[in-house]
């Protein structure tokens, strides 16, 4: 290729067309078949001596092509490396080179700013010519400097005091504000000796500082400040009095202030706060000292979030000196905490629709008030008719509250006994009237409506907040709320509109997660995630045990599931086809639950294009399968660690993520509900920058090398699959070098000091010496004058072993023998003990293995034991107990309780046993004494064989067997005592007594039960309790010997039975049976067939008598006299009481006189008085007074007066039934026809004050209509009246005005309308023809048609 010139004088024109031919042929070289425009350069073969490719200022290096496929490098014409498919040959020595960090030789030459304070530890190190360093790096939060100290703050130290001021918030200090302190400058002279305490200082800025010092030859000495004083500043000189000795003669004394007294000295952050910059000028609040005097205190922040240590903790490889590494800032962010809390919620929804709006999350709500809980009934009526008749869930009006329902009962006269409350309804007031009509309960309206007041009502449920308001569409969807404590159907109100109610619909209690994010614990909040922030869930509270906090793509996590039916898969293919894509997410995990086909594990949701759903993973075996589609954790950067979850959110993280409980159900909220997070790569957080940190030097070595002279490698360690070496020797060996080998072969010897030898197998062949070991290569003895030791085990054959707790162990089937030599022993020589084997009954070795001389302690048995094969049993070595040792005595229950006690056990069940003091029965309840002497026998029991010449005891009787039988069922046990009877289809002839005396002798006495808690039964029959001698079931008898008697011997009194009339029946009576009864007050005795008074008046039955007193001592000075069991009559002093006669007769006569003035009934309830001379006066206290004739059958009131002065005629008189119709009423107000009623009504009313008035007409269900004529007079002498015709069909009114008169103008307008009763009522309303303050009274005169 001819060189293209280029000179000076091309014009530059010329110049550029000659550059650009030289640019082409450049790129145009075809030598070697290279193309440099395609990147396709080929270089020739070259030498060692001249290579292919080199450098201009060292023509001898570089690289050249030596052979065929072989790549040579060159140095000074020297071969330095050939480089084939085959492999590299070294023609030199070579090394590798290990650069690495260390903590002092790296200098950090820029702190950088706004990293988050803290200690951050293995974080990862950035930039340089290495990799893989890491350091433990400290963030300081802020510095700064006092700026200005201020003045006249209190002296001490505070600490947690907040600054103020400044772009952040949170800085938190120690403030250190000087306290007065002096120095001693000049002693004086001329002072009187002496020790003075409390003297003023004088001089200086401030005041009333004093001090305490000692003279000595005329000068002041060992000064001490007992009082600091206050408004001292650094360097005011203050002296004293000179008088203070009382001679006055001393001068020149002085003392400097050295520090400066009410200024902040010191300020040490030790919380940095967030949000400051550097140059924040902070104050702190004057009162921080507790006095508020100071001011002027200022303090500069300098670096804020600055690094200011770095410790290398992983030193990587590869690094130079001047390296300037970093960090990622995302390395060196604190994570944003959050706690974690589970607390219980209801979720309620409500019947029919609540517009939305009507509940917020700052109400509460309750259940609400008013149910009716007492009451008082004010007026009722008598029904005879009804009498004892009952009425359930009555409704009654009236009152502010609704819904409440009564239970009526009418008692035996059908007066209303009882109003009970049913349901007691809601927003009802206490002193509200009731009214229940009275035909709901058996009689008409309004005659014989109840009317009660209720007394009290219930108070409103605690309010329980809000947590949650969901709607849609308009309307409430339904609440979150705290424990509510309500059920279905439930009334709710909202605390701040308490009459207002709504019914729930469904109440569910449940769990929720609530997250404090530093505002305090919110209901499953939404949350936003910034890329780069690392947060925090804490965990730690108890209320999260059982319920694991997870993160998935999928709202409500592994809880979120999908089942497809029938769906066909087809081996080796990704794809399923389903009917409806509904439900199914991205990213959700596949799995079979019923049906044919198979899936690989972890399958999951790749792709979804309408009913066409891609998996991550093809199908393994063909099939048709029901498919259930489930969300998924997600865990990417989720770390839990105890109490923790440690959440880094990346740029790989998720737009969306929700929260859930990986037990439970929708703890993240309501379905369709979930609480959200949100993933935002836009983090508004100022990250770290600016940190650098330089490496000045480096740690420097060579783990490998080579010398290709000698042959030798030298590496810190070498691990390999094999090596074959035929003598290694090494000389200083340090703890951490290895030979780590799966073979290791050494064919002659290996000595060194300290060599650890790590491989799979290590094969020596040759006697092996290591130090004072020998191995012997064909016996395999091991010689050593040192101490064979392991930490591990001692196996000998796989026999025997010795495991590193100090056990000798026998191994598989082998017994663990001891052998000594003939006739030597085998003997154990110590001071302490030797355990044999111990363990229970079922622990015995088997009879295969098991010999003569075998001893143990049974720990069942508690005891020692030994094997004897002749019995092939084994027997107790100590003690009292049986063969099968089921039978023994122990002299204490454990070994060691040294309880004194004798235990005796039979069958294994502790009996008996003696103590000290006691001879207790346990599991044997009976005490016995057989006759010694008697035949062998057998105990009776039922349906049981038996033979002649057979002996069978019962209880105390011995009888032999004379008749071959069976003996006889439960309840025919043998009893006779002579001769023979009889059992069964047996014969049993009585033979003697099977029991003999026990003798109690030479004792002072027999206690039973000394501390009155023994009782002593005899027979099962007799029981001696205390002092109290008593039966079980039979009468007690007292029986003395033929001809003896009993006698008590007291000079008290002897009690006899008492008791009434229908416990003397209780037990039969006998002939001389005698008691006292209580309630006849008598002693009274039986003959044999009939009771009787043993003194008084009384017949024979003991229904007819009479008695001076109620009961003994009663004194009442009255005679009670009795009818068959009727106290008839009473006469005292003054009073003849007929108490239950109702009917007086005389006998002989048509008359009877009772001469007296006034006449009293049932305890003045009615009287008859005849005391005035012109008149007789009936009364009663009663709420009626009936006045009333005999009518056929019944005697029914025809007029009835009130206690309201009320005159009521029965309308039904002659029916046995009463209609009261008020014919008058007291206060001569209403006057009352069976189809006609007057009524009137007045009021006052006042122009300016209350000025319109209503009356209610008439009940529209019991009236056609009526005439109303209001008349009205005012103050000022204007009068009016007007005439109304009125009906009603129960939903509008009719009225006419068909007269009306006025002395001036209109002075009031009518309106008519319906009470909430449907009751129709006038309103009248003053009009303007009144002067302000004129009082109008009115009368309303109404004339109902029934």
């Amino acid at each position: 290729m001819p060189a293209i010139q280029v000179a000076r004088t091309d014009t530059f024109e010329l110049q550029r067309q000659k550059i650009n031919q030289i640019g082409d042929q450049i790129f145009s070289i075809s030598q070697g078949g290279s193309d440099l425009s395609t990147g396709n350069l080929k270089l020739g073969d070259g030498t060692r001596l001249a290579p292919s490719l080199g450098f201009v200022n060292d023509v001898k290096l570089g690289m050249y092509r030596p052979s065929l496929g072989v790549f040579g490098f060159v140095a000074a014409e020297k071969n330095i490396l050939d480089l084939s498919i085959e492999g590299g040959k070294w023609y030199n020595n070579y090394k590798l080179v290990k650069k690495v960090l260390t903590s002092s030789q790296i200098t950090i030459t820029s702190a950088g700013q706004n990293y988050d304070a803290g200690f951050y530890s293995d974080v990862t190190l950035t930039g340089g010519s290495g990799q893989f360093g890491t350091g433990d790096i400290t963030v300081t939060g802020a510095e700064g400097t006092i700026t200005n100290g201020g003045s006249g703050y209190e002296p001490g130290q505070y600490n947690g005091i907040t600054l103020t001021g400044g772009t952040g918030s949170g800085l938190e200090v120690t403030i250190t504000v000087d306290d007065t302190e002096i120095e001693l400058t000049n002693g004086g002279s001329g002072y009187a000796d002496g020790f003075y305490s409390a003297i003023p200082l004088t001089g200086g800025t401030g005041t009333g500082a004093e001090i305490g010092f000692s003279v000595g030859s005329g000068e002041i000495t060992a000064v001490t400040l007992s009082d600091p004083g206050s408004g001292y500043t650094n360097g005011d000189v203050l002296s004293v009095d000179p008088a203070f000795d009382g001679v006055g003669s001393g001068s020149n004394f002085t003392v400097t202030v050295t520090t400066f007294p009410g200024k902040v000295t010191t300020c040490d952050i030790f919380s940095a706060g967030s949000g400051y910059t550097t140059g924040d000028v902070l104050g702190v609040a004057a009162s921080f000292d507790g006095v508020g005097s100071g001011n002027g205190f200022a303090f500069t922040l300098g670096q804020i979030g600055f690094i200011t240590a770095v410790t290398v903790n992983n030193s990587g490889i590869g690094y130079n000196p001047t390296d300037v590494l970093s960090v990622n800032p995302v390395d060196l962010t604190q994570p944003i905490g959050l706690v974690n809390y589970v607390n219980p919620v209801s979720v309620i929804t409500f019947t029919g629709t609540i517009a939305a709006g009507t509940f917020s999350t700052s109400d509460t709500v309750q259940t609400p008030g008013g149910a009716a809980e007492t009451l008082t009934i004010t007026a009722s009526t008598t029904i005879a008719g009804e009498a004892n008749n009952t009425y359930t869930a009555v409704s009654g009006s009236g009152g502010t509250g609704s819904g409440a329902t009564f239970d009526v009962a009418r008692g035996f006269d059908g007066a209303v006994a009882t109003v009970t409350i049913n349901g007691g309804g809601a927003f009802y007031t206490a002193a509200d009237t009731i009214t229940i009509l009275g035909t709901a309960v058996g009689g008409s309206s309004p005659a014989d409506n109840i009317t009660f007041t209720l007394d009290t009502v219930s108070a409103g449920g605690l309010p329980v907040a809000i947590y949650k308001v969901v709607e849609s569409g308009g309307n409430l969807s339904y609440l979150i709320t705290e424990p509510a404590g309500i059920s279905n159907g439930d009334a709710l109100v909202r605390t701040a509109a308490p009459t207002v109610p709504y019914t729930t619909n469904t109440v569910n209690d449940k769990n929720k997660y609530f997250i404090d994010s530093g505002s305090g614990q919110q209901l499953t909040p939404d949350l936003t995630f910034y890329v780069g922030n690392k947060y925090s869930f804490n965990i730690s509270d108890s209320s999260n045990s059982g319920h694991p906090f997870k993160f998935s793509i999928h709202p409500n996590g592994t809880h979120n599931t999908v089942t497809k039916s029938g769906i066909t898969l087809t081996e080796n293919t990704n794809q399923i086809t389903v009917s409806s894509n509904t439900g199914i997410l991205l990213g959700m995990s596949v799995g079979i639950d019923s049906g044919t086909g198979t899936l690989p594990f972890g399958t999951l949701v790749e792709s979804i294009s309408g009913n066409t759903i891609t998996l991550s993973a093809n199908v393994e075996t063909s099939g048709t399968a029901d498919l259930t589609f489930t969300g998924t954790p997600y865990t990417d950067g989720v770390v839990t660690s105890g109490t923790e979850i440690l959440v880094t959110v990346g740029a790989g993280t998720p737009s969306t993520l929700y929260y859930y409980c990986e037990t439970h159900p929708n703890m993240g909220s309501e379905d369709g509900n979930e609480a959200v997070i949100t993933v935002d790569p836009n983090n508004p957080k100022t990250f770290g920058s600016g940190f650098q940190l330089t490496v000045n030097g480096v740690l420097e070595t060579e783990p490998i090398k080579t010398n290709v002279l000698t042959g030798d490698f030298a590496a810190t360690s070498f691990t390999g699959t094999s090596g074959t070496l035929d003598s290694l020797t090494v000389g200083t060996v340090t703890a951490s070098s290895t030979v780590s080998a799966n073979i290791l072969n050494v064919t002659t010897e290996i000595n060194s000091t300290n060599l650890n030898v790590a491989a799979t197998s290590v094969s020596v062949d040759s006697n092996l010496t290591v130090g004072v070991v020998d191995v012997n290569k064909t016996t395999g003895d091991i010689n050593t004058t040192g101490v064979l030791k392991t930490t591990n085990e001692l196996n000998v054959n796989d026999l025997t072993k010795i495991d590193n707790t100090g056990k000798l162990r026998s191994l598989g089937t082998s017994d663990l023998i001891l052998s000594p030599a003939t006739g030597r022993v085998a003997k154990v020589d110590g001071l302490s003990a030797l355990i044999i084997p111990k363990g229970s009954t079922l622990d015995r070795p088997g009879l295969a293995t098991v010999e003569d001389g075998a001893i143990r302690y049974n720990t069942d048995t508690n005891q020692y034991e030994g094997y004897n094969s002749g019995t092939t049993s084994w027997s107790s070595l100590g003690g009292v107990r049986d063969i099968d040792g089921n039978t023994y005595i122990l002299a204490e229950l454990t070994a060691g309780a040294n309880d004194n006690t004798l235990w005796f056990y039979n069958d294994s069940v502790n009996t008996v046993r003696f103590t000290r003091s006691s001879f207790e029965f346990h599991a044997v309840k009976e005490l016995s004494s057989v006759k010694l002497g008697i035949p062998a026998y057998t105990v009776w029991a039922a349906n049981t064989p038996v033979t002649t010449g057979q002996y069978i005891k019962y209880r105390n009787n011995l009888y032999e067997v004379t008749s071959d039988g069976t003996t006889a069922t439960v309840g025919s046990e043998p009893t006779h005592t002579s001769g023979a009877q009889n059992n069964g289809t047996a014969q049993l002839t009585w033979s003697q007594l099977a029991v003999g005396p026990i003798t109690f002798n030479d004792a002072e006495e027999v206690q039973i039960g000394p501390f009155k808690n023994c009782p002593l039964v005899i027979g099962q029959e007799l029981k001696l309790d205390d002092n109290t001698i008593s039966t079980q079931v039979q009468d007690l008898i007292i029986q003395p010997n033929a001809g003896k008697q009993v006698i008590v011997d007291s000079v008290t009194h002897f009690k006899i039975p008492a008791g009434n009339n229908n416990q003397k029946s209780i037990a039969p009576a006998g002939p001389g049976s005698i008691r006292f009864n209580t309630e006849i007050q008598q002693f009274e005795g039986y003959s044999g067939t009939n009771w009787s008074s043993l003194g008084g008046v009384r017949d024979v039955d003991g229904n007819t008598y009479i008695i001076p007193e109620t009961a003994p001592a009663a004194n009442e000075n009255i005679l009670y006299f009795y009818n068959n069991n009727v106290n008839t009559m009473q006469l005292s002093e003054t009073d003849l009481d007929f108490t239950n006669i109702d009917t007086i007769t005389t006998s002989g006569g048509n008359s009877l006189a009772l001469d007296t003035q006034i006449f009293t009934l049932n305890s003045n309830d009615t009287t008859i008085d005849n005391t005035d001379v012109n008149r007789t006066f009936v009364s009663t206290t009663k709420q009626y007074l009936d006045l009333g004739l005999s009518s056929g059958l019944n005697v029914d009131p025809v007029l009835r007066l009130d206690n309201q002065g009320d005159v009521y005629l029965n309308t039904t008189f002659g029916s046995g039934t009463f209609n009261g119709v008020k014919v008058l009423d007291g206060a001569l107000k209403e006057f009352e026809l069976a189809d006609y009623k007057i009524k009137s009504s007045t009021f006052v009313l006042d122009k300016g004050g209350l000025e319109s008035s209503a009356v209610v007409l008439y009940p529209s269900g019991t009236s056609k209509g009526c005439k109303v004529t209001v008349v009205s007079k005012s103050s000022s002498g204007k009068r009016s009246m007007s005439e109304y015709s009125v009906i009603d069909n129960g939903t509008d009114i009719f009225h006419s005005e068909y007269a009306s008169l006025n002395t001036s103008d209109d002075q009031y307008t009518a309106s008519f309308d319906f009470t909430a009763s449907t009751e129709p009522r006038i309103t009248l309303t003053l009009t303007d023809d009144h002067a302000n303050a004129d009082i109008i009274n009115f009368t309303v005169l109404v004339q109902e048609i029934k």
